[in-house]
């Protein structure tokens, strides 16, 4: 006997509701975010953890209305895990052809602290767009992180949860007409009942939505209606940005799909906004999204700059994501290709794939991808060198049996990639010497120059101006074939290199060493002023800082209130903020130690100084010792 397919009120009948004839449009959205219930530690689900999620469900609904085919779906009991064939399984029929974003979470209560942590599974019918790069006949593509993401605990008071939900309870009034004195009821939901929405259309500030009771009118939200949901569950900004995104993918020549990208952009930079570096995971595919939607742009130039901006935000927060690397690694190939910052984003693009081989997670198509980094090499004026990659997978080898092999065997170019991502990893944590020595040893196996201009980068990267001149000359004088650009880049280094080194010489003369010298305590009291004094200063400066950072804050508040968002203002506003706190640290510190002075030279009569000059790169300081 062969099993018919569920009609729309089977389903809601298996959902524990009444059907209605405008539960078809919730069916037919192209985007729809399921809500499961929120469960305690036990895996019960309290009436509070219900409030909570019928509030995050009302609230996202008007916040994603206006992208237009979207719905949400909230299951008040079961299931309570995004096992997402479990939950399509039970959702009406027609939804198996849409995109889910499947949330469920943990809801902890002690006494009026409410503690709550969201976890969020996205899938896209047909899968995620990859970041795609055209080499000769073949395409090489990047797949997308995983989209299973934990975002970080919230902390919040049963007071707050009251507050936002009577405050969402005057903004779902449903009207029968785009009228505020029309008749109107409020949006359905109960906390012990399955719930789902969706949106018909937008028009002037109202939003058409179908509930269980029928098709109705909204109120659209303003940014400042959201603004206290956003403060308390930034997963609510996380969530819009996740589905603007989502319904920005690909892009169309509809007249919407500007202001829905620019809306998922500036949710997007709400989030990263409130939730910060905390949230690393969620914020990195906050980043991801962003440059998946960039790359679906027609401006082709700038969408490859922007996509790697948006992939540099992401490694930074999740630095050992071997899919983030490749994709940025895909990015920086195509810039190549294009002729944007050839060179840097050859390096970088090189440095990123081994690193991820490194790591013993290169994708299947690596080998591709070594290739064609060699053969972009003639097109940057480099010729190929015998450090051609042809293999892809990652095979550790003694240093001792680099120069045993034929020059571009396999194993010996696999084992110098290893040995060279690893001396890359000691510059970048700032183990130079560690690095540089196995750069050396690059070197003596193969002769190539190359390795001894790296070991200059690794000396200049970690302040060291004086070896890295030494190492960029020593490449000039070892380097076959050089080309006028190189010779021109290295050139330009050794000239920042010996500019810092001045600047470190004119430091040392402007403070010469004294000798020792006997002071009384009223020296050391006037050097207890001069100490004090910078400490006032500091302080001083530190308060400065401290109202260019609130000015930065509200700048950046105020723009995301009106729906645009400039990542410069708020950089600065991080950057002054930081040296708030080092105005406040030095200035506190100086104080202190001045009034130790003043009181020892209040009670000492005698002491002996030494003033000794102590010179680093670009910096000098002034070293106060002796005796008693």
């Amino acid at each position: 006997m062969t099993r018919r397919a569920p009609s729309v009120l089977a389903a809601a009948v298996a959902f524990g509701i009444r059907a209605a004839p405008s539960l078809s449009a919730v069916a037919h959205a192209e985007v729809s975010v399921v809500i499961l219930p929120y469960v305690d530690e036990t895996g019960a689900v309290t009436e509070a953890a219900q409030q909570l999620t019928l509030l995050l469900q009302q609230q996202l609904l008007l916040q994603i209305a206006p992208y237009g085919n979207v719905g949400t779906v909230r299951f008040a009991r079961v299931p309570q895990k995004c096992d997402l064939r479990e939950v399509r399984r039970i959702l009406p029929e027609g939804y198996n052809g849409q995109d889910l974003v499947c949330v469920s979470g943990r809801f902890f209560r002690a006494d009026d602290e409410i503690r709550v942590q969201s976890f969020v599974v996205i899938e896209r019918q047909g899968g995620l767009p990859s970041v795609t790069l055209e080499v000769a006949e073949k395409t090489l593509g990047a797949e997308t992180p995983s989209s299973n993401i934990a975002l970080m605990p919230r902390t919040m008071s049963k007071a707050d949860l009251d507050n936002m939900s009577a405050s969402l309870r005057n903004r779902t009034r449903v009207y029968a007409q785009r009228r505020k004195d029309s008749s109107h009821r409020q949006l359905v939901g109960a906390l012990g009942k399955n719930t789902q929405y969706s949106v018909k259309s937008s028009v002037e500030g109202w939003i058409e939505v179908a509930d269980l009771a029928g098709v109705g009118w909204l109120k659209a939200a303003s940014p400042d209606d959201s603004q206290g949901f956003a403060d308390r569950l930034p997963e609510i900004s996380f969530l819009e940005a996740v589905v603007g995104g989502l319904r920005s993918l690909p892009w169309t020549a509809d007249p919407a799909q500007p202001t829905r990208s620019s809306r998922a952009a500036n949710a997007a930079a709400r989030f990263s906004l409130l939730a910060g570096a905390e949230d690393e995971q969620a914020a990195a595919w906050v980043y991801v999204i962003r440059a998946l939607m960039a790359l679906s742009s027609p401006e082709a130039r700038d969408a490859l700059v922007d996509a790697r901006s948006y992939l540099d935000g992401a490694s930074k927060l999740m630095a050992e994501d071997s899919k983030i690397r490749i994709m940025r690694a895909t990015v920086l190939l195509r810039l190549v290709q294009e002729g944007i910052s050839p060179v840097e984003a050859w390096r970088q693009a090189k440095k990123d794939l081994l690193v991820v081989t490194a790591h013993g997670e290169a994708p299947g198509n690596s080998r591709d991808y070594f290739d064609l980094l060699s053969t972009l090499r003639p097109a940057l004026g480099w010729p190929i060198s015998d450090e051609k990659v042809i293999g892809a997978e990652q095979q550790e080898l003694q240093l001792s049996g680099l120069g045993s092999e034929g020059p571009t065997s396999p194993g010996t170019v696999q084992a110098r990639r290893s040995v060279a991502s690893r001396a890359h990893e000691h510059c970048s944590s700032r183990s130079e010497e560690s690095g540089v020595e196995l750069f050396k040893k690059l070197f003596a196996a193969t002769g190539d120059a190359n390795y001894v201009y790296e070991q200059g980068l690794c000396y200049e990267e970690n302040g060291h101006p004086q070896a890295a001149i030494g190492r960029f000359q020593e490449y000039l004088t070892k380097a076959r074939d050089i080309s006028a650009e190189q010779k021109a880049d290295v050139d330009r280094r050794v000239a920042e290199c010996q500019g810092l080194q001045a600047d470190a010489m004119a430091v040392g003369r402007s403070l010469p060493a004294r000798g020792p010298e006997r002071s009384s305590g009223s020296k050391l009291q006037s050097w207890a002023v001069a100490v004090g004094a910078v400490g006032v200063v500091a302080v001083g400066a530190g308060g400065a800082f401290g109202l260019l950072t609130r000015s930065r804050q509200r700048e950046v508040e105020s723009d995301v209130r009106s729906g645009f968002y400039d990542p410069g203002p708020y950089a600065s506003g991080r950057r002054y903020e930081w040296m708030q706190w080092v105005g406040y640290g030095v200035g506190a510190v100086a104080i202190v130690t001045g009034s130790i002075m003043w009181k020892i030279g209040h009670h000492v009569g005698d002491l002996t100084l030494e003033l000794v000059p102590a010179v680093g790169l670009g910096q000098g300081v002034l070293l106060v010792q002796g005796g008693l």
